[in-house]
Protein backbone atom coordinates (compact mmCIF):
# COMPACT_ATOMS: atom_id res chain seq x y z
CA UNK A 1 0.00 0.00 0.00
CA UNK A 2 2.72 2.06 0.33
CA UNK A 3 4.34 1.65 -2.67
CA UNK A 4 1.24 2.13 -4.52
CA UNK A 5 0.92 5.81 -2.34
CA UNK A 6 4.19 6.50 -3.65
CA UNK A 7 3.51 5.61 -7.39
CA UNK A 8 0.36 7.77 -7.09
CA UNK A 9 1.97 10.72 -5.82
CA UNK A 10 5.06 10.69 -8.44
CA UNK A 11 2.02 10.37 -11.36
CA UNK A 12 0.62 12.88 -9.60
CA UNK A 13 3.48 15.38 -9.24
CA UNK A 14 5.72 14.14 -12.85
CA UNK A 15 3.01 12.95 -14.86
CA UNK A 16 4.23 10.06 -17.18
CA UNK A 17 7.54 9.99 -16.23
CA UNK A 18 6.78 9.49 -12.80
CA UNK A 19 5.47 6.13 -13.80
CA UNK A 20 9.56 5.04 -13.85
CA UNK A 21 9.28 5.08 -10.24
CA UNK A 22 6.92 1.55 -10.46
CA UNK A 23 9.72 -0.69 -11.38
CA UNK A 24 12.12 0.71 -8.78
CA UNK A 25 9.48 0.12 -5.91
CA UNK A 26 8.66 -3.81 -7.30
CA UNK A 27 12.68 -4.24 -7.70
CA UNK A 28 13.18 -2.57 -3.88
CA UNK A 29 10.60 -4.84 -2.47
CA UNK A 30 11.76 -7.81 -3.81
CA UNK A 31 15.17 -7.29 -3.31
CA UNK A 32 13.57 -6.74 0.68
CA UNK A 33 11.77 -9.78 0.51
CA UNK A 34 14.62 -11.68 -0.77
CA UNK A 35 16.79 -10.53 1.97
CA UNK A 36 14.33 -11.61 4.30
CA UNK A 37 13.65 -15.44 3.28
CA UNK A 38 17.17 -15.81 3.47
CA UNK A 39 17.76 -14.73 6.62
CA UNK A 40 14.96 -16.75 7.94
CA UNK A 41 14.78 -20.31 9.55
CA UNK A 42 12.56 -22.54 10.29
CA UNK A 43 13.32 -25.19 13.01
CA UNK A 44 11.14 -28.44 13.62
CA UNK A 45 11.78 -29.89 16.87
CA UNK A 46 10.08 -32.57 18.68
CA UNK A 47 7.99 -30.03 21.05
CA UNK A 48 7.98 -27.25 18.77
CA UNK A 49 8.93 -25.43 15.85
CA UNK A 50 11.59 -22.25 16.10
CA UNK A 51 11.03 -19.22 13.71
CA UNK A 52 14.65 -17.52 13.41
CA UNK A 53 15.07 -14.26 11.68
CA UNK A 54 18.68 -13.00 11.31
CA UNK A 55 17.43 -9.78 9.78
CA UNK A 56 18.55 -6.12 10.90
CA UNK A 57 15.89 -6.13 13.53
CA UNK A 58 16.80 -10.02 14.69
CA UNK A 59 13.77 -11.98 16.28
CA UNK A 60 13.38 -15.13 17.48
CA UNK A 61 9.89 -17.25 17.87
CA UNK A 62 9.42 -20.62 19.63
CA UNK A 63 5.77 -21.94 19.13
CA UNK A 64 4.77 -25.21 21.24
CA UNK A 65 2.72 -27.23 18.81
CA UNK A 66 0.26 -27.72 21.75
CA UNK A 67 -0.43 -24.14 21.06
CA UNK A 68 -1.10 -24.32 17.35
CA UNK A 69 -4.69 -24.34 16.37
CA UNK A 70 -4.23 -25.16 12.51
CA UNK A 71 -1.67 -25.27 9.86
CA UNK A 72 -3.68 -24.04 6.90
CA UNK A 73 -2.59 -23.93 3.42
CA UNK A 74 -3.25 -20.91 1.12
CA UNK A 75 -2.18 -20.93 -3.11
CA UNK A 76 -2.49 -17.48 -4.47
CA UNK A 77 -1.32 -16.71 -8.30
CA UNK A 78 2.76 -16.70 -7.62
CA UNK A 79 1.97 -20.19 -5.49
CA UNK A 80 0.15 -21.30 -9.00
CA UNK A 81 3.03 -20.12 -11.01
CA UNK A 82 5.78 -21.37 -8.49
CA UNK A 83 4.54 -24.73 -7.83
CA UNK A 84 4.11 -23.73 -4.21
CA UNK A 85 1.97 -23.67 -1.15
CA UNK A 86 1.80 -21.29 1.64
CA UNK A 87 1.84 -22.71 5.40
CA UNK A 88 0.12 -20.40 8.12
CA UNK A 89 0.96 -21.44 11.32
CA UNK A 90 -1.71 -20.00 13.59
CA UNK A 91 -1.67 -20.03 17.47
CA UNK A 92 -4.07 -21.21 19.92
CA UNK A 93 -5.32 -17.44 20.84
CA UNK A 94 -6.76 -14.73 19.43
CA UNK A 95 -4.16 -12.01 20.80
CA UNK A 96 -2.31 -12.57 16.53
CA UNK A 97 -5.92 -12.76 14.83
CA UNK A 98 -5.38 -10.42 11.58
CA UNK A 99 -1.97 -12.21 10.72
CA UNK A 100 -0.97 -15.97 11.23
CA UNK A 101 2.12 -16.27 13.84
CA UNK A 102 4.50 -18.04 11.47
CA UNK A 103 4.61 -18.22 7.05
CA UNK A 104 6.30 -20.75 5.21
CA UNK A 105 6.51 -21.21 1.68
CA UNK A 106 7.67 -24.46 0.05
CA UNK A 107 6.85 -26.87 -2.64
CA UNK A 108 3.97 -28.42 -3.18
CA UNK A 109 4.66 -32.07 -2.19
CA UNK A 110 6.89 -30.72 0.73
CA UNK A 111 3.98 -28.58 1.47
CA UNK A 112 1.36 -31.30 2.28
CA UNK A 113 3.57 -33.74 3.72
CA UNK A 114 4.37 -30.82 6.77
CA UNK A 115 1.26 -30.34 6.80
CA UNK A 116 0.11 -33.78 6.92
CA UNK A 117 2.19 -34.08 9.95
CA UNK A 118 1.86 -31.33 11.95
CA UNK A 119 -2.25 -31.83 11.34
CA UNK A 120 -2.37 -35.55 12.67
CA UNK A 121 -0.20 -34.12 15.76
CA UNK A 122 -2.90 -31.24 16.25
CA UNK A 123 -6.10 -33.03 15.06
CA UNK A 124 -5.21 -36.32 15.58
CA UNK A 125 -6.66 -37.52 12.11
CA UNK A 126 -5.79 -41.17 11.08
CA UNK A 127 -6.30 -40.50 7.77
CA UNK A 128 -3.71 -38.34 5.01
CA UNK A 129 -4.72 -35.25 3.48
CA UNK A 130 -4.87 -36.93 0.08
CA UNK A 131 -7.55 -38.95 1.98
CA UNK A 132 -9.23 -36.57 3.97
CA UNK A 133 -9.60 -34.36 0.76
CA UNK A 134 -11.64 -37.75 -0.21
CA UNK A 135 -14.33 -36.68 2.19
CA UNK A 136 -18.22 -35.86 0.97
CA UNK A 137 -18.61 -32.58 1.20
CA UNK A 138 -21.60 -32.07 3.85
CA UNK A 139 -23.57 -29.77 1.96
CA UNK A 140 -23.43 -28.96 -1.92
CA UNK A 141 -22.91 -25.20 -2.99
CA UNK A 142 -22.86 -24.24 -6.67
CA UNK A 143 -21.10 -21.32 -7.94
CA UNK A 144 -24.13 -19.91 -9.24
CA UNK A 145 -25.16 -19.99 -5.51
CA UNK A 146 -22.02 -18.81 -4.27
CA UNK A 147 -22.38 -15.40 -6.48
CA UNK A 148 -25.82 -14.93 -5.26
CA UNK A 149 -24.04 -15.01 -1.76
CA UNK A 150 -21.49 -12.41 -2.40
CA UNK A 151 -24.39 -9.69 -3.75
CA UNK A 152 -26.82 -10.75 -0.41
CA UNK A 153 -24.57 -11.76 2.58
CA UNK A 154 -23.50 -8.64 2.75
CA UNK A 155 -25.53 -6.29 5.46
CA UNK A 156 -28.32 -4.14 3.82
CA UNK A 157 -26.87 -1.00 4.90
CA UNK A 158 -23.41 -1.60 3.03
CA UNK A 159 -25.41 -3.28 0.22
CA UNK A 160 -27.67 0.15 -0.07
CA UNK A 161 -25.21 2.84 0.33
CA UNK A 162 -23.00 0.93 -2.82
CA UNK A 163 -25.88 1.22 -4.81
CA UNK A 164 -26.91 4.50 -3.69
CA UNK A 165 -23.37 5.43 -4.67
CA UNK A 166 -23.99 3.84 -8.19
CA UNK A 167 -26.90 5.39 -8.65
CA UNK A 168 -26.17 8.89 -8.49
CA UNK A 169 -23.26 8.48 -10.38
CA UNK A 170 -25.97 6.97 -13.13
CA UNK A 171 -27.44 10.50 -12.55
CA UNK A 172 -24.59 12.56 -12.82
CA UNK A 173 -23.54 10.87 -16.33
CA UNK A 174 -27.48 11.49 -17.23
CA UNK A 175 -28.14 15.17 -16.23
CA UNK A 176 -25.09 16.84 -15.46
CA UNK A 177 -22.65 15.82 -18.26
CA UNK A 178 -20.60 13.53 -15.91
CA UNK A 179 -19.09 16.27 -14.01
CA UNK A 180 -18.72 15.19 -10.54
CA UNK A 181 -18.93 10.82 -10.86
CA UNK A 182 -15.35 9.98 -10.21
CA UNK A 183 -15.75 9.89 -6.22
CA UNK A 184 -19.07 7.93 -5.87
CA UNK A 185 -18.02 5.42 -8.97
CA UNK A 186 -15.12 5.05 -6.45
CA UNK A 187 -16.94 4.73 -3.29
CA UNK A 188 -19.25 2.39 -5.46
CA UNK A 189 -16.34 -0.02 -6.50
CA UNK A 190 -14.39 0.48 -2.85
CA UNK A 191 -17.34 -0.44 -0.53
CA UNK A 192 -19.43 -2.21 -2.85
CA UNK A 193 -17.74 -4.20 -6.45
CA UNK A 194 -14.45 -4.91 -4.67
CA UNK A 195 -15.59 -6.78 -1.80
CA UNK A 196 -18.50 -8.51 -4.01
CA UNK A 197 -15.83 -9.90 -6.80
CA UNK A 198 -13.29 -11.18 -3.40
CA UNK A 199 -16.07 -12.99 -1.53
CA UNK A 200 -17.35 -14.67 -5.19
CA UNK A 201 -13.58 -15.12 -5.68
CA UNK A 202 -12.90 -16.94 -2.50
CA UNK A 203 -15.57 -19.10 -1.98
CA UNK A 204 -15.70 -20.52 -5.59
CA UNK A 205 -15.92 -24.34 -5.46
CA UNK A 206 -16.79 -24.47 -1.75
CA UNK A 207 -16.76 -27.55 0.05
CA UNK A 208 -17.35 -28.55 3.77
CA UNK A 209 -16.46 -31.47 5.91
CA UNK A 210 -15.71 -33.05 9.25
CA UNK A 211 -13.76 -36.02 10.29
CA UNK A 212 -13.92 -37.12 14.06
CA UNK A 213 -14.06 -33.43 15.90
CA UNK A 214 -12.25 -31.73 12.96
CA UNK A 215 -13.76 -29.38 10.33
CA UNK A 216 -12.16 -28.28 7.03
CA UNK A 217 -12.95 -25.87 5.23
CA UNK A 218 -11.74 -25.40 1.05
CA UNK A 219 -12.88 -22.93 -1.15
CA UNK A 220 -11.42 -20.47 -4.40
CA UNK A 221 -11.07 -19.66 -7.74
CA UNK A 222 -7.54 -17.99 -8.07
CA UNK A 223 -6.29 -18.58 -4.71
CA UNK A 224 -7.13 -21.75 -2.79
CA UNK A 225 -7.70 -21.85 0.98
CA UNK A 226 -8.34 -25.05 2.80
CA UNK A 227 -8.78 -24.37 7.01
CA UNK A 228 -9.14 -26.78 9.43
CA UNK A 229 -10.23 -26.57 13.35
CA UNK A 230 -11.05 -28.61 15.62
CA UNK A 231 -14.45 -27.89 17.32
CA UNK A 232 -13.61 -27.71 20.71
CA UNK A 233 -12.21 -24.18 19.32
CA UNK A 234 -15.30 -22.47 18.33
CA UNK A 235 -16.81 -19.64 20.44
CA UNK A 236 -19.94 -19.33 18.95
CA UNK A 237 -22.13 -20.13 15.79
CA UNK A 238 -24.03 -17.70 13.97
CA UNK A 239 -27.01 -18.44 11.40
CA UNK A 240 -27.19 -14.60 9.72
CA UNK A 241 -30.47 -13.21 7.57
CA UNK A 242 -29.97 -10.24 6.22
CA UNK A 243 -33.44 -8.68 5.04
CA UNK A 244 -33.16 -9.26 0.63
CA UNK A 245 -31.85 -12.65 1.98
CA UNK A 246 -34.31 -13.25 4.40
CA UNK A 247 -37.28 -12.41 2.42
CA UNK A 248 -35.79 -15.29 -0.18
CA UNK A 249 -35.85 -17.42 3.02
CA UNK A 250 -32.68 -17.92 3.14
CA UNK A 251 -29.75 -17.85 5.77
CA UNK A 252 -25.52 -18.21 6.20
CA UNK A 253 -24.10 -19.74 8.55
CA UNK A 254 -21.05 -18.94 10.12
CA UNK A 255 -18.47 -19.45 13.12
CA UNK A 256 -16.37 -18.01 15.50
CA UNK A 257 -13.09 -19.87 16.29
CA UNK A 258 -9.98 -18.92 18.43
CA UNK A 259 -6.94 -18.96 17.09
CA UNK A 260 -7.68 -19.35 13.28
CA UNK A 261 -5.84 -16.35 11.87
CA UNK A 262 -6.14 -13.71 8.76
CA UNK A 263 -9.42 -13.42 6.33
CA UNK A 264 -10.60 -16.71 7.94
CA UNK A 265 -11.04 -15.25 11.70
CA UNK A 266 -14.77 -15.93 11.34
CA UNK A 267 -15.08 -19.14 8.96
CA UNK A 268 -18.18 -19.02 6.41
CA UNK A 269 -19.52 -22.70 7.19
CA UNK A 270 -22.40 -22.22 4.45
CA UNK A 271 -22.79 -19.73 1.59
CA UNK A 272 -26.71 -18.30 1.29
CA UNK A 273 -28.72 -21.43 1.44
CA UNK A 274 -32.12 -21.74 2.12
CA UNK A 275 -32.85 -21.62 5.89
CA UNK A 276 -33.95 -25.40 6.42
CA UNK A 277 -30.62 -26.55 4.54
CA UNK A 278 -28.52 -23.98 6.74
CA UNK A 279 -30.19 -25.57 10.15
CA UNK A 280 -30.12 -29.11 9.30
CA UNK A 281 -26.60 -28.89 8.29
CA UNK A 282 -25.52 -26.93 11.69
CA UNK A 283 -27.38 -30.37 13.29
CA UNK A 284 -24.86 -32.75 10.88
CA UNK A 285 -22.11 -30.36 11.33
CA UNK A 286 -21.58 -28.92 14.66
CA UNK A 287 -24.69 -31.20 16.56
CA UNK A 288 -22.89 -29.74 19.90
CA UNK A 289 -24.64 -26.68 19.24
CA UNK A 290 -27.96 -28.38 18.81
CA UNK A 291 -30.42 -26.99 21.41
CA UNK A 292 -33.87 -28.25 21.97
CA UNK A 293 -35.63 -25.76 23.97
CA UNK A 294 -38.38 -23.60 22.31
CA UNK A 295 -37.08 -19.64 22.18
CA UNK A 296 -38.35 -16.78 24.80
CA UNK A 297 -39.90 -13.53 23.22
CA UNK A 298 -39.27 -9.79 24.35
CA UNK A 299 -42.56 -9.50 26.48
CA UNK A 300 -44.88 -7.01 26.29
CA UNK A 301 -43.86 -4.55 28.61
CA UNK A 302 -40.62 -4.30 26.49
CA UNK A 303 -41.95 -2.56 23.66
CA UNK A 304 -41.24 0.83 25.31
CA UNK A 305 -37.63 0.48 26.31
CA UNK A 306 -36.86 -1.24 22.99
CA UNK A 307 -38.54 1.40 21.09
CA UNK A 308 -36.62 4.60 22.83
CA UNK A 309 -33.80 4.93 21.21
CA UNK A 310 -36.11 5.03 18.21
CA UNK A 311 -37.95 7.60 19.56
CA UNK A 312 -35.07 10.05 20.57
CA UNK A 313 -33.55 9.44 17.05
CA UNK A 314 -36.66 10.61 15.42
CA UNK A 315 -37.64 13.84 17.89
CA UNK A 316 -33.90 14.74 17.15
CA UNK A 317 -34.73 14.88 13.73
CA UNK A 318 -37.23 16.67 13.36
CA UNK A 319 -35.86 19.49 15.66
CA UNK A 320 -33.07 19.60 13.52
CA UNK A 321 -35.24 20.27 10.63
CA UNK A 322 -37.88 22.88 12.37
CA UNK A 323 -34.19 24.47 13.47
CA UNK A 324 -33.52 24.75 10.18
CA UNK A 325 -36.55 25.87 8.91
CA UNK A 326 -36.93 28.31 11.65
CA UNK A 327 -33.13 30.14 11.40
CA UNK A 328 -33.44 29.93 7.01
CA UNK A 329 -34.43 32.90 5.32
CA UNK A 330 -37.70 33.23 3.41
CA UNK A 331 -38.54 30.88 0.72
CA UNK A 332 -38.39 33.03 -2.35
CA UNK A 333 -38.99 30.78 -5.38
CA UNK A 334 -40.18 27.24 -6.45
CA UNK A 335 -36.70 25.64 -6.31
CA UNK A 336 -36.67 26.76 -2.39
CA UNK A 337 -39.79 24.74 -2.22
CA UNK A 338 -39.09 21.79 -3.50
CA UNK A 339 -35.88 21.59 -1.39
CA UNK A 340 -37.83 21.60 1.51
CA UNK A 341 -40.79 19.18 0.47
CA UNK A 342 -37.48 16.60 -0.48
CA UNK A 343 -35.99 17.61 2.91
CA UNK A 344 -39.11 16.91 4.66
CA UNK A 345 -39.89 13.36 3.19
CA UNK A 346 -36.53 12.43 3.99
CA UNK A 347 -37.17 13.05 7.84
CA UNK A 348 -40.21 11.30 7.31
CA UNK A 349 -38.86 8.38 5.70
CA UNK A 350 -36.01 8.06 8.25
CA UNK A 351 -39.24 8.59 11.41
CA UNK A 352 -40.61 5.50 9.33
CA UNK A 353 -37.51 3.59 9.19
CA UNK A 354 -36.72 4.20 12.82
CA UNK A 355 -40.20 2.85 13.89
CA UNK A 356 -40.40 -0.19 12.28
CA UNK A 357 -36.86 -1.32 13.04
CA UNK A 358 -38.33 -0.86 16.69
CA UNK A 359 -41.02 -2.86 16.37
CA UNK A 360 -39.04 -5.70 14.17
CA UNK A 361 -36.38 -5.86 16.89
CA UNK A 362 -39.23 -6.31 19.63
CA UNK A 363 -40.75 -9.38 17.09
CA UNK A 364 -36.92 -11.02 16.49
CA UNK A 365 -35.41 -10.54 19.33
CA UNK A 366 -35.18 -14.29 21.66
CA UNK A 367 -33.45 -15.94 24.17
CA UNK A 368 -33.11 -19.79 24.53
CA UNK A 369 -31.73 -21.21 27.61
CA UNK A 370 -30.33 -24.79 27.19
CA UNK A 371 -28.47 -26.97 29.49
CA UNK A 372 -24.97 -26.18 27.67
CA UNK A 373 -25.72 -23.95 25.00
CA UNK A 374 -27.31 -20.00 25.00
CA UNK A 375 -28.82 -18.80 22.32
CA UNK A 376 -29.72 -15.00 21.11
CA UNK A 377 -31.79 -13.73 18.15
CA UNK A 378 -31.11 -10.24 17.82
CA UNK A 379 -31.46 -7.83 14.72
CA UNK A 380 -34.16 -5.52 13.01
CA UNK A 381 -33.77 -5.74 9.50
CA UNK A 382 -31.10 -7.24 9.30
CA UNK A 383 -31.38 -11.29 11.99
CA UNK A 384 -28.94 -13.64 13.14
CA UNK A 385 -29.57 -16.61 15.82
CA UNK A 386 -26.10 -17.03 17.44
CA UNK A 387 -25.20 -19.93 20.02
CA UNK A 388 -22.88 -19.91 22.75
CA UNK A 389 -21.09 -22.67 25.04
CA UNK A 390 -21.78 -21.35 29.10
CA UNK A 391 -18.17 -22.89 29.30
CA UNK A 392 -16.53 -20.01 26.58
CA UNK A 393 -18.60 -17.16 28.24
CA UNK A 394 -16.22 -15.03 30.25
CA UNK A 395 -18.23 -12.11 31.96
CA UNK A 396 -22.00 -12.21 32.16
CA UNK A 397 -24.26 -9.99 34.10
CA UNK A 398 -27.20 -7.50 33.41
CA UNK A 399 -27.75 -3.84 32.11
CA UNK A 400 -31.39 -1.93 32.67
CA UNK A 401 -32.02 1.59 31.62
CA UNK A 402 -34.23 3.59 33.69
CA UNK A 403 -37.38 2.88 31.02
CA UNK A 404 -36.60 -1.06 31.95
CA UNK A 405 -35.72 -1.34 35.41
CA UNK A 406 -39.25 0.14 36.41
CA UNK A 407 -40.86 -2.21 34.63
CA UNK A 408 -38.96 -5.12 35.89
CA UNK A 409 -36.85 -5.70 32.87
CA UNK A 410 -32.98 -5.97 31.68
CA UNK A 411 -30.81 -7.12 28.98
CA UNK A 412 -28.32 -9.70 29.92
CA UNK A 413 -24.96 -8.77 28.23
CA UNK A 414 -21.77 -11.79 28.15
CA UNK A 415 -18.32 -10.92 27.13
CA UNK A 416 -15.99 -13.82 25.06
CA UNK A 417 -12.96 -14.32 23.99
CA UNK A 418 -13.35 -13.94 20.25
CA UNK A 419 -11.40 -14.67 16.94
CA UNK A 420 -10.63 -11.22 16.40
CA UNK A 421 -10.20 -10.07 20.13
CA UNK A 422 -12.74 -9.28 22.85
CA UNK A 423 -16.42 -9.75 22.50
CA UNK A 424 -19.86 -8.66 24.19
CA UNK A 425 -22.99 -9.26 23.27
CA UNK A 426 -26.14 -7.77 24.32
CA UNK A 427 -29.66 -9.72 24.36
CA UNK A 428 -33.22 -7.98 24.01
CA UNK A 429 -34.75 -6.69 27.22
CA UNK A 430 -36.51 -9.53 29.31
CA UNK A 431 -37.66 -10.21 32.82
CA UNK A 432 -35.05 -9.54 35.34
CA UNK A 433 -34.96 -13.51 36.44
CA UNK A 434 -34.28 -14.54 32.89
CA UNK A 435 -31.65 -11.99 31.65
CA UNK A 436 -29.43 -12.61 35.46
CA UNK A 437 -30.41 -16.49 34.72
CA UNK A 438 -27.44 -16.92 32.46
CA UNK A 439 -24.85 -15.50 35.00
CA UNK A 440 -26.12 -17.94 37.57
CA UNK A 441 -25.84 -20.78 34.78
CA UNK A 442 -21.80 -19.97 34.51
CA UNK A 443 -21.46 -19.76 38.13
CA UNK A 444 -23.02 -22.69 38.66
CA UNK A 445 -21.34 -25.04 36.32
CA UNK A 446 -18.40 -23.88 37.71
CA UNK A 447 -19.37 -25.15 41.58
CA UNK A 448 -20.64 -28.37 40.74
CA UNK A 449 -17.85 -29.08 38.49
CA UNK A 450 -19.79 -29.33 34.54
CA UNK A 451 -17.42 -26.70 33.09
CA UNK A 452 -14.02 -28.81 32.63
CA UNK A 453 -11.15 -27.12 31.24
CA UNK A 454 -9.54 -30.08 29.87
CA UNK A 455 -12.08 -30.39 27.51
CA UNK A 456 -10.91 -28.02 25.39
CA UNK A 457 -7.14 -28.91 25.93
CA UNK A 458 -6.44 -31.29 23.05
CA UNK A 459 -2.89 -32.18 23.13
CA UNK A 460 -1.80 -34.09 26.29
CA UNK A 461 -2.12 -37.67 24.43
CA UNK A 462 0.62 -36.68 21.94
CA UNK A 463 2.66 -33.97 23.75
CA UNK A 464 5.34 -36.71 24.50
CA UNK A 465 5.55 -38.10 21.22
CA UNK A 466 8.38 -37.56 18.69
CA UNK A 467 7.33 -35.38 15.54
CA UNK A 468 7.70 -37.20 12.59
CA UNK A 469 8.96 -35.92 9.29
CA UNK A 470 8.35 -37.04 5.60
CA UNK A 471 11.61 -39.69 6.29
CA UNK A 472 11.47 -40.43 9.27
CA UNK A 473 11.37 -38.59 13.27
CA UNK A 474 12.59 -34.79 12.88
CA UNK A 475 14.85 -33.27 14.68
CA UNK A 476 16.00 -29.58 16.27
CA UNK A 477 18.69 -29.73 13.29
CA UNK A 478 15.80 -30.18 10.42
CA UNK A 479 15.97 -26.91 9.18
CA UNK A 480 13.72 -24.90 6.30
CA UNK A 481 14.79 -21.85 5.08
CA UNK A 482 12.12 -19.12 4.94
Amino acid sequence: MFGLFIALMALRNYGLQGLLVIPVIAALAIGISAIIWMKTEYTFGETEMHVAKRTLFAKDTRIQYSRLASVNINRGLFNRLTDTSTLLFNVNSSVNSVTAEAKLCLKIDKAEALREELSALIFHKEITVKEDMQVETLVKVSNAEIVMHGFLSQHTLRLLLGLSMLAYSILQLMYNDGSGVIMPLLLFFISEAVPVCRTILKYFNYRIYRVGDTVTVESGMITTYRSSFKVGKVNSVRIRQPLIARALGKATLEAEVVGIAGEDSIPLLCPLKPRSEVDSLLVRLLPEFDIPVEPIHEPRSAIIPTSLSAFVASLIAVLVMLCLFHFHESIVDATDVIVWAIAMVLVAIFIVVMLVRAVLLHRNRAIMLGEDILVMELGGYDTSREYFLYDKVQVAGTRAGPAARRRGLSRCKIGLISAVGSRSITSGVFDDTISSRVQEIVMDRIRDGRYDYRRYQRFAVWRNTPCRGPSGPRTPSDRCSG
